[in-house]
């Protein structure tokens, strides 16, 4: 019908409007499909058409493009909408990732912590061990010094007998 309405080819596009196969491909096309074929065809109609019939043809023609225009409406209302959710899911998993990474940093810490005071727990109870035998030296130095002092010298350590049986 487009490279008829150049040649300005009436007679065969009214033949091509009317024939029963074409009618029944456009009865079942798509709707933007329809839309083009009944908005193409018009140019070829309108003069062998009563005022009635070309207002119904044009009512028709504007039902089928509100329709056409509605069906855009929503898969472009469906393709926002799917955009978005894949967005949110996107930014979902980052979160979990963001969060995932933060737990893990957070029990590598208390890992850290954990151990620093256990170290620090040695180091005290070394520091208290050295300390304690230091005090008991100290004591034992004193306590000779004292001995000696007053006279009382330490008994030097007795040897221990070995008791001998002699079976004869």
């Amino acid at each position: 019908l487009i490279a008829l309405s150049y040649t300005n080819e009436r007679t065969e596009a009214l033949g091509i409007i009317q024939d029963k196969t074409v009618k029944s491909a456009v009865s079942t096309a798509l709707p933007v499909d329809r839309l083009t074929f009944m908005r193409l065809a018009i140019g070829f109609r309108h003069d062998n058409m009563s005022a009635d019939e070309t207002n119904d043809y044009y009512q028709q023609l504007l039902l089928l493009a509100d329709s056409v225009n509605e069906q855009k409406q929503k898969e472009s209302a469906s393709e926002i909408q799917a955009k978005y959710q894949f967005e949110r899911q996107q930014e979902d998993e980052r979160k979990l990732v963001q969060e995932n990474n933060l737990l893990k940093e957070n029990a590598a810490f208390k890992r850290k912590q954990f151990f620093f005071f256990i170290a620090i727990a040695l180091l005290v109870t070394l520091l208290m061990v050295m300390i304690a035998l230091r005090l008991r030296q100290r004591t034992l130095v004193q306590s000779n010094i004292l001995k000696t002092y007053w006279g009382l010298r330490p008994k030097p350590p007795q040897k221990a007998k070995k008791h001998l049986k002699d079976k004869t």
